[in-house]
């Protein structure tokens, strides 16, 4: 792994806590895929067909990826947008992907 698609040290842990939740991964993958531009795209994926977890998403998901600084999450646009430590998850999901027998997915 090169310089600049390593993961700092004093931050590895704070990715790992981020993709705990498999919401979240699901949400960061759609995220890597450019599937998500705003919170109406993150909330009709068919994976969270059901309301509780839509709510789970909204309140507690995206604040989390936002107040992480993994994302920029503006309520009042609609509008979420990667930020520049957003490579961080994608160089992990990248090394682990190459590592994986099988490709990532957004299915349970």
């Amino acid at each position: 792994m090169t310089e600049s698609n390593s993961i700092p040290k004093n931050e590895l842990d704070e990715v790992f806590e981020i993709l705990k939740s498999q919401d979240r991964r699901i949400l960061c993958l759609l995220l890597l895929q450019d599937e998500i531009k705003n919170t109406s795209d993150a909330l009709k994926n068919t994976y969270w067909h059901d309301k509780e977890t839509q709510i789970s998403v909204y309140h507690h998901h995206l604040p989390k990826l936002n107040d992480a600084g993994y994302i920029t999450w503006d309520k009042h646009t609609d509008t979420i947008q990667k930020t520049d430590k957003f490579t961080h998850i994608k160089t992990l999901y990248e090394i682990l992907q190459k590592t994986s027998k099988e490709p990532f997915s957004t299915e349970k």
